[in-house]
């Protein structure tokens, strides 16, 4: 085998053992006093469970947020425009 070939079969080894997203079995324990860092870091993780999971909640959740996204659009160029003219 050349070096190249030696190399291409070692890669797809390396990818495997990256780290992936955090998933429920990688949540902590539940103690008292755990920080605001591994509570959202917590959050975040059942929210995109719930997400990956549940299609509707899916397409509503992201809806609202592109409508909230929108309408903040919108205060942000009224404030502007009665400014500038």
């Amino acid at each position: 085998m050349s070096e190249e070939q030696k190399t291409t079969e070692v890669e797809p080894a390396a990818e495997e053992k990256k780290k992936g997203p955090r998933g429920p079995n990688k949540m902590p324990s539940k103690k008292a006093n755990l920080s605001r860092r591994t509570l959202r870091d917590a959050a975040r993780a059942k929210k995109r469970l719930l997400l990956a999971k549940d299609k509707e909640f899916a397409k509503g959740y992201f809806d609202a947020k592109s409508k909230r996204s929108a309408q903040k659009k919108v205060a942000f160029r009224k404030r502007h425009t009665t400014k500038g003219a």
